[in-house]
C-alpha cells in the first residue's frame, strides 16, 4: 500500500495521481480501470475498519501504540480511528499511531482541550480519536470524542439547595470542608417547626429568648433573665437556680429542687409549688411567706391560715384582729 484515503482530494483533477495505487489519468489504458476501482474499494474498507472499534492498542495504559488500517504517513487534520481499550488509564495519555511519534490524547474542557484524567479511558470500552492540528496549544493532539462518564461524573460538584431531598444520604464529599457557625444570620433560615422529637443543641438556639413562648417544654438548668415570657404546659424540674425578674406564668406543674427567686408575681392556673417548705409525701401542703412580715400555712394548694406581724390572723375566710382563746 502506497497511499490512503486521506491522500484523496476534494478537487477532482487533483485525484489523477493522488494515490499511487490508483490511476485516474486522462486517456488511461483500459486495463488500469478495474485495478484502480478495486483499490478505491480497499481504501474505503480501510476507513470503515479504522472506525469500527476493532483496533487494539499495545503499549501501556497511559502510552498507547496503535497501527491503523489506513496507511497515512503523517499526522494531519481530521484523522479518525476507534480502538478498544485494553486498560483503564490512570492519568494523562499519549498515542503513537502508525509509528509517527507519540501525540497527547486530550478531551474538550470548558473552554479548551485539556489532558485526560484517570478513568477517562476504561478497559473494554470503545473510544473514538480525532486528530486536531490546533489542539494542545497548536502542538497537535488526538481529541478523545467520548471520554468515560465515570471520570466525568466524579468531577461534578453539587451546590445550592437540597430541599427536594426527601430520602437517602448525601455523601461527605458533597458538603463543604467547614460548615458556617450556627449563630447570628446563619440561623435566620433555620426552620425546625417540624422537629417533633429529639434534642436541639444549644448552638442551634439564639443567645436571647426573651419574649418567646415554649409549649410543653421540659427545662433543666438555670432559668434566668433570658427566659421566654411564657412557659405553657411546662412540667419537669429545674435542677439548679430558678430566677425570674418579671412575672412568670405556669399553666401546669412547676417543680424546683433548688432555690427559687421571683422578683414579681407568680401566676398559676394549675398546681404551683412555690412554698419555701413542702411535705415530700404531700407536695401541695407546706408553709411559706407570700406577703411582708407574714407566714402562711398551705393545704391542698391553697392558703388556709396566715399569721402577720401586725397581729392579724386569717383562718379561711375568718379574720381575727384580737386574741382568740379556745378551751376544750
Amino acid at each position: 500500500m502506497a497511499g490512503s484515503i486521506y491522500d484523496w482530494s476534494q478537487t477532482p483533477d487533483d485525484n489523477q495521481t493522488a494515490d499511487a495505487d490508483i490511476n485516474w489519468l486522462e486517456n488511461q489504458l483500459p486495463s488500469t480501470v478495474n485495478g484502480s476501482a478495486r483499490v478505491m474499494m480497499e481504501r474505503v474498507a480501510e476507513l470503515i475498519a479504522d472506525l469500527g472499534g476493532a483496533l487494539v492498542p499495545t503499549g501501556t495504559a497511559n502510552a498507547l501504540t496503535i497501527t491503523a488500517n489506513s496507511a497515512f504517513t503523517a499526522y494531519q487534520q481530521g484523522l479518525r480511528i476507534a480502538f478498544k481499550a485494553a486498560s483503564t488509564n490512570t492519568g494523562a495519555v499519549t498515542a503513537n499511531v502508525n509509528s509517527l511519534g507519540s501525540k497527547a490524547i486530550r478531551k474538550q474542557g470548558a473552554s479548551a482541550d485539556v489532558a485526560l484524567v484517570a478513568g477517562d479511558i476504561v478497559a473494554g470500552g470503545i473510544f473514538l480519536l480525532h486528530y486536531s492540528t490546533a489542539a494542545n496549544s497548536a502542538a497537535g493532539a488526538w481529541i478523545l470524542i467520548n471520554p468515560s462518564l465515570i471520570a466525568s461524573l466524579a468531577a461534578v460538584a453539587f451546590s445550592g439547595s437540597a430541599s427536594d431531598l426527601t430520602t437517602g444520604t448525601l455523601p461527605d464529599g458533597r458538603f463543604p470542608a467547614t460548615l458556617p457557625a450556627a449563630s447570628g444570620a446563619n440561623l435566620t433560615a433555620l426552620n425546625v417547626s417540624n422537629a417533633s422529637s429529639g434534642t436541639l443543641a444549644d448552638a442551634r438556639l439564639p443567645t436571647t429568648m426573651a419574649g418567646k413562648t415554649l409549649t410543653s417544654a421540659a427545662l433543666n438548668g438555670t432559668l434566668g433573665a433570658t427566659t421566654p415570657a411564657a412557659i405553657s404546659g411546662t412540667t419537669g424540674s429545674f435542677s439548679s437556680t430558678l430566677g425570674a425578674t418579671g412575672a412568670v406564668t405556669f399553666s401546669s406543674t412547676l417543680g424546683v429542687t433548688g432555690a427559687a427567686t421571683f422578683g414579681s408575681s407568680v401566676t398559676a392556673s394549675g398546681n404551683i409549688l412555690a412554698a419555701e417548705y413542702l411535705f415530700t409525701t404531700d407536695t401541695d401542703t407546706g408553709m411559706g411567706t407570700f406577703a411582708g412580715n407574714s407566714v402562711s400555712l398551705i393545704a391542698g394548694n391553697s392558703i388556709k391560715a396566715t399569721f402577720a406581724a401586725s397581729g392579724n390572723s386569717i383562718f379561711g375566710n375568718t379574720t381575727i384582729n384580737g386574741t382568740l382563746t379556745v378551751t376544750g
